[in-house]
This record gives structure tokens, C-alpha cells and sequence, in this order.
């Protein structure tokens, strides 16, 4: 049977081949887009999974019932573990991605990341070692764990087991011997750590997280197979509730996330780690569908556009005896020889464009050909698609009276004709959908990149310091000062690392009041440096010295406080009073997904100014940006001839945090080029059989005096129609679409009906 519909389907593409390689492009497109963006989906599905025990590794957050964070005590940990049953191990961890140190073996140096982390982190994660046991990999303070890639970087390809690398930190070094090498971390872990040491070494540093009130860690969980999770949750609530000392923890909750959600899901806790974004996921399944649904319509249009020429065929067969079943069997097996040549010629065009949508997705995804779930997807595709595109035209060529397809009575356009124009209303309603969605895309990325920050973002660089340059920052910030293109130099914490706490007391603060706000350690120059508008009073200044013990609070800050005029009052912080001696304008120091937050600058304490004040800023002169960075450079490199300099403008910094919605952007873009070409595609071959249709009437035409136009008007007038109406439906629900993702950013364009259009029609006049 398979063979005879083979047999026909050859002989149907080679007897109508512009209309045959109409449905097979747009089939082969759509599909391979399909599988483009499904092989990305599966690889955000996939993430942390091949842990051993992945299903029963949880990540806690911790807050109370207006918010909830990412960090817990170190002291939670092996609390847990002693206390509650459920709880097989637990470890702690943190990463510092913002901040590198200088490496040195014997031969190398480099500058790396570390993650700081304890014993049981390598029991809980089952991180294969190649030399080393996880059981004592971290005792000692000053061991390491090493990724076989770092391992090669620095030894080549020796055993780096038992050998020493020297850490530059905070301008001491410290000799840390490899302990443990494991395999290289993969692409789909959300832990992308390559080096990791004690959290017992920060003493050595004279860091103390040994209280309850620290909350700087990660805290993860590894529990019994029977263990109830929502139980679980309040049990460790009552477990810090026990061994906290603090009174106000009657607010507290835990909240139990899966391992496996974190890439996806860990977003909405404020976890750095978390890259993906669940909705993301649903987006592009939701555009694979949207696609490959277009394609399928297309080759539904045209199988019964093109349903005269084979009206007599229909006619004859069943004038001999072959029944509607058959005939359905016959149509649907031609639909799936036709989707698999398109699958053929579609893994040939994902082959083809992978590298190019791996650069753009920012993955390395490749085709998995031997994996049974992926051949298993294949399959369901082809069918799904065969469905799709072959149902309606089965059922309607199968229905045709044998008198009037032998007579040749059927007309195009007539009677049941007439669902053709409905799916091609629904075809271009969802093309035009996705223009429209990615138009706004664009004009909220646009905001971004257009919005005031509170603070002067051009002409910035900044510089992460590192090793010896604590020790010579003075001489370092004043040989760059020698020059007068450089105008101001600051230091500074990443704003990524700013401490929240609700240890903030003020004259008048209600005794239910758990409000947090963020801290913020800067030097004397900072405000000069950014720009910042003071509102009130003036920034912190190095020629007052009561102003190390002073406070700077920006306008949310007052308002939570609920100080018309903070100047001079006093605030207690951490059980530190200050007065408050400048208010200043709100500036945004996170993304625009997020509302600014109360803020408190001050000076940090001697003992930790290195530790916190990491990040150099430098603003430059403008239009003098070649040579000033060349002035840093060479003073850089005079300097400290041993470290790189690595700069980074502060608006690109600001654009990364966008990254994901610009990639999103990119991809919806990309797509929404292939939706549209499909669509067209169809229909110019539904104009082609319209103007076979109408050859005499156009001969006629013409003869009687008929312009170009008036026929090409003519012929496209009862489809542009279509068209335009398919704009009445995809609009309103691109609006609603569009309005639910923007609930993501605090700040955003306005959407109401008007601004909608005008958005629209800006863009397309630009």
C-alpha cells in the first residue's frame, strides 16, 4: 500500500512540480524551524539532571511573607542535617562571578572565578572525580578543587593532584594545594564553577559567617525519597526559629525549590544563577507550533485549491469501486511521503544553520541522530504535521460526487471552498501576531537603552581590582588623574553585591515593621564619578571625618522611613547610629525588571575596605576615549606589568542585563521572517492557481483595454482583503500577549490602546 502511494505521490510532484515544491518548501521550513527551536527547548529542560541523585536535591530560599531570597546562614546547613530525618546531607556554596584573582602555578597565570563551598557539597552533587575523593577533597582551609580543564590550563597534561597554585586575593597570597580534580562541568548545569575552595578559608581573611544574622549563603539539601517537601519547608523554619536567637523571626518561611527548576525557576527567587526563565520556554514551544501550524496550512490551502485538477481522478476511482476510506488512506499517505521528503531536506537546513542559531541562542545544542527520545520527537512531528496539513484535504477530495467531478462542475472558490479563506485569515492573523510581538520587543529594549538611570552612564569604564592593586590604589588613582582627559576616579562595590537587610532602625519605626533595604559600600568620589544627583544635603566626603560613620539614603529610602526632610536625623544600622547627611535621587542600580529598592551608601570599615570596595570606576573627558583608555592601559601596565588590564564600558555592562531579552528578541525576529515567507508563500500559490483559473478572463480583459494594474488588482484584491482582516484579529490578542510579558519589568513602555498603535505605526515609518 505504502508503495502505491509512493508511487502516486512521485507521479502527482512531477505533474504539478511548482506546486509540489511550494508545499514541500513551506513543509521543510516550517519543520525545520520546528526542530530548531524544540532542540533549545529540550536543552533548557535538561538542565542539572544527570546528577545521580537529581530528584531529591533541593536549593532553599528563605524570607517571609512579603519576600523571599536566595541566601541562608552557613550555621543552616548542619543544622538540618542533624536535626531532621528527611535530611540524608546538606551543603553550602557561593560563587562570585564578579570577581576574579590572579592564579599562579609554577609556569602560568591567569585570572579565574572561584566558588567558595564546604565538604558535603561533593556528596550532595555527584560531580565525577578523576583524582581525589569527594569525602575529604575540602578539609583542609587551603585545599582546592579543580575542573580537568583548569587542571590542563596550569599542568599540561600531568597530574595536578598534590600540586599547589598561589591565590592573589585581596592583594595577599595564599598557597592552596589541589586536593580533588573532577570532570569539566556541563553546558547544562547551573553550577559553572571551575575552582573550588573551603568557606572555612574566608577566617583566613578574617571573614566571619559563623552567626545566624549572616545570611550570604547557599543552602542545598539532599533528602530521603519519602519525604514530604511541603512538610519539609515549615519543619526547617521551626529548625532556625530553634536555633536563631533573633525575636523577630515569626514571619519566617522556607520555600523548597528542585534542583531541576533552578535554571528555569530561579529568577523569581533572585538566584544569579538561574539564566533561563520558564515563559521563555513556553514562548518558543508556542512559536514551533505557531510555525509549523502555518506550514500545514499552507499545504491544506493549496491540496484543496489545486483539488479540480484532480477531480477526475477522484471521480473515476470511485465510479470503480474505491470507497471514501480508502481514499482518506490514499490523501493522508501522500501528505506524509510529501512531510517526509520535507523532513529530509528540513534536517539538512538545521544542520546547515545550527552553528549560526547556536551563536545566537548562546547554547552549543547539537542533533542528537542516535538519542531514541529524539528520533521518538521526530516521528511525533511528521505525524502531527501529516494531521495538520493532510486532514481537511483527505476528507474534502474524498467527498466529491462522481457525476459532478466526472462533469467537471466544481469550481474554485465555491461552497466548502470557502474554509480556504478561514485558515487564510488564521494563517496571516498568527504571521502578523508575531511581527507585532517582536516590534514590541524591540521598543521595550529601546526603552531601555533610552531611559535615565539617575546617573550618567556614558564615557565609564570599569576595572575589577585584583592582587597587588589594592596596595598601590593611591598611586594607581593618581597617575590616571595626571591626565586631564580622566575626570574623576572611584571605587566601589558591584551593585550586584549590595548586602539587603532588615537590621535598619530609625526615630518613629513601628515595632511590626520588617522593612529591608539595600547597603551599598562606595569611597568619597563616587557620587562625582556616576554623576549621582544629590536632592538634598551633600554625598560623603573625605574632608569631614565624622562622615565614615555618616549615612547617604536615595528618596525610597525616605519614603520608607517616611522623612519628609532626613537631613541630620539619626539611623541606627546593624547597631551602628549615624546621622543621615545626603539624600539622593533614586538611580537604578539593578535591571529594569526590577522597582528601585531603599538604598543606604556609606563608607565601609578599614578592615574591609579591599575586600568590599572592588570595582575601579574611571569617567573620561569626552570624545577623548582612544587615547584616555590608552593612558589606562599604560599606566596600568607600568603599574602592575604581571595583571591584565580588563575593562568594561559601564552601558554594555547595562546591556547584558538584557541579554536574555534580547536574545529572545533576535530569535522572535528570525522566526518571524520564516512565519511570514511561508505564509507568503502560500500564497502566491494560491495566486498562481487563481490566474490559472482566470486565463481566458484575463485574455478577455485585456483585449477589451485593461491595465497591468487593473489585473494585478484584479487578482489580488479578494486575497488582500483577507489580509487586512487577519490584522482585526491578530492585534488585540498580540496587545494582551504583549501586556502580560511586560508585567515582567517594573519599569516599561506604555500599552494602552493608543500608545499600542502608535508604537506600530512608529516602527513602521522607521
Amino acid at each position: 500500500m505504502f508503495k502505491n502511494y509512493l508511487k502516486i505521490a512521485i507521479r502527482n510532484i512531477s505533474r504539478h512540480k511548482t506546486f509540489s515544491l511550494i508545499n514541500i518548501s513551506g513543509l521543510a521550513i516550517g519543520l525545520a524551524c520546528t526542530i530548531l527551536i524544540l532542540l533549545w527547548v529540550q536543552d533548557e529542560l535538561s538542565y542539572d539532571s544527570f546528577h545521580k541523585n537529581a530528584d531529591h536535591i533541593y536549593f532553599l530560599a528563605r524570607g517571609d511573607s512579603e519576600k523571599i531570597g536566595p541566601f541562608t546562614s552557613k550555621l543552616l546547613a548542619p543544622a538540618l542535617k542533624a536535626e531532621l530525618p528527611e535530611v540524608i546531607n546538606a551543603a553550602n556554596y557561593t560563587a562570585i562571578p564578579d570577581l576574579k584573582f590572579l592564579v599562579k602555578s609554577r609556569k602560568h597565570t591567569f585570572e579565574e572565578s572561584i566558588s567558595l563551598t564546604d565538604q558535603p557539597f561533593f556528596e550532595v552533587f555527584t560531580f565525577p572525580f578523576l583524582s581525589g575523593s569527594p569525602s575529604n577533597a575540602l578539609n583542609d582551609p587551603q585545599s582546592v578543587v579543580i575542573t580537568d580543564n583548569i587542571a590542563k590550563k596550569y599542568f599540561g597534561q600531568g597530574n595536578a593532584l598534590g600540586q599547589s597554585l598561589t591565590f592573589s586575593i585581596f592583594g595577599h597570597d595564599f598557597e592552596m594545594k589541589i586536593t580533588g580534580v573532577i570532570e569539566n562541568i556541563p553546558h547544562h548545569s547551573h553550577i559553572q564553577s571551575e575552582i573550588f575552595i573551603p568557606i572555612k578559608f574566608v577566617r583566613i581573611l578574617g571573614i566571619d559567617w559563623n552567626n545566624w544574622n549572616d545570611q550570604s549563603l547557599y543552602t542545598y539539601i539532599l533528602t530521603q525519597h519519602t519525604a514530604n517537601i511541603q512538610d519539609l519547608a515549615k519543619k526547617i523554619t521551626a529548625c532556625e526559629q530553634r536555633n536563631h536567637s533573633s525575636p523577630n523571626l515569626e514571619n519566617l518561611r522556607y520555600q523548597i525549590l528542585p534542583i531541576k527548576k533552578i535554571h528555569l525557576h530561579g529568577s523569581k527567587i533572585g538566584y544569579l544563577a538561574a539564566t533561563g526563565d520558564v515563559k521563555y520556554v513556553y514562548i518558543f514551544a508556542s512559536i514551533a507550533f505557531i510555525i509549523i501550524l502555518i506550514a500545514s496550512i499552507n499545504y491544506t490551502n493549496l491540496s484543496t485549491a489545486g483539488s479540480l485538477k484532480r477531480s477526475k481522478e477522484i471521480g473515476i476511482k470511485k465510479v470503480v469501486g474505491a470507497n471514501r476510506s480508502k481514499l482518506i488512506q490514499q490523501f493522508l499517505g501522500e501528505t506524509l511521503i510529501l512531510t517526509l521528503i520535507a523532513l529530509i531536506i528540513a534536517l539538512c537546513l538545521v544542520q546547515t544553520f545550527l552553528p549560526y542559531f547556536n551563536q545566537l541562542s548562546g547554547k552549543s545544542i547539537s542533533v542528537p541522530y542516535g538519542n531514541i527520545q529524539f528520533i521518538l520527537g521526530l516521528c511525533f512531528i511528521v505525524c502531527l504535521t501529516s494531521i495538520l496539513s493532510g486532514i481537511y484535504p483527505a476528507f474534502f477530495l474524498s467527498g466529491f460526487q462522481p457525476v459532478k467531478t466526472i462533469k467537471g462542475n466544481l469550481k474554485f472558490g465555491s461552497g466548502k471552498f470557502n474554509l480556504r479563506k478561514g485558515l487564510l485569515v488564521f494563517q496571516f492573523s498568527l504571521s502578523i501576531f508575531m511581527i507585532v510581538c517582536t516590534i514590541l520587543l524591540l521598543r521595550q529594549l529601546s526603552f531601555f537603552r533610552s531611559s535615565d538611570l539617575g546617573y550618567d552612564k556614558e564615557h565609564l569604564v570599569t576595572i575589577q581590582l585584583k592582587g597587588e592593586v589594592f596596595n598601590k590604589y593611591e598611586s594607581l588613582k593618581n597617575e590616571l588623574l595626571s591626565n586631564s582627559d580622566v575626570l574623576h576616579v572611584a571605587r566601589s562595590e558591584p551593585f550586584n553585591t549590595m548586602t539587603r537587610t532588615n537590621s535598619i532602625n530609625w526615630d518613629g519605626k513601628p515595632q511590626q515593621d520588617k522593612s529591608y533595604i539595600l547597603v551599598y559600600r562606595v569611597d568619597y568620589d563616587f557620587a562625582s564619578t556616576y554623576r549621582i544627583e544629590m536632592l538634598k544635603g551633600r554625598f560623603l566626603s573625605k574632608d569631614f571625618s565624622t562622615d565614615k560613620d555618616a549615612y547617604v539614603i536615595n528618596q525610597k529610602a525616605a519614603d520608607m522611613m517616611n522623612l519628609e526632610n532626613p537631613l541630620n536625623k539619626e539611623i541606627s544600622l546593624w547597631g551602628k547610629r549615624g546621622e543621615i547627611i545626603g539624600l539622593v535621587k533614586n538611580f537604578h542600580f539593578k535591571s529594569f525588571h526590577n522597582a528601585i529598592e531603599p538604598l543606604i551608601i556609606k563608607i565601609p570599615k578599614p578592615d574591609r575596605k579591599d575586600i568590599d570596595l572592588r570595582l575601579l570606576t574611571i569617567r573620561f573627558k569626552p570624545g577623548t576615549l582612544p587615547a584616555s583608555l590608552k593612558h589606562v592601559e599604560d599606566t596600568w601596565r607600568t603599574l602592575f606589568p604581571d595583571i591584565p588590564c580588563e575593562f568594561h564600558f559601564v552601558d554594555d555592562t547595562l546591556e547584558n542585563q538584557y541579554h536574555a531579552e534580547k536574545r529572545m528578541a533576535a530569535i522572535f525576529n528570525y522566526f518571524s521572517v520564516f512565519a511570514i515567507f511561508i505564509a507568503c508563500l502560500g500564497l502566491y500559490g494560491l495566486t498562481l492557481f487563481s490566474i490559472e483559473q482566470k486565463t481566458k478572463e484575463i485574455g478577455i480583459r485585456k483585449l477589451l483595454g485593461s491595465s497591468v494594474s487593473e489585473i494585478v488588482a484584479l487578482l489580488t484584491k479578494d486575497f488582500t482583503k483577507w489580509v487586512i482582516l487577519a490584522n482585526f484579529f491578530a492585534w488585540p490578542i498580540a496587545y494582551y500577549a504583549m501586556n502580560k510579558w511586560l508585567q515582567n519589568f517594573a519599569y516599561r513602555i506604555d500599552l494602552t490602546i493608543w500608545s499600542f498603535l502608535s508604537y506600530l505605526f512608529h516602527f513602521e515609518r522607521s
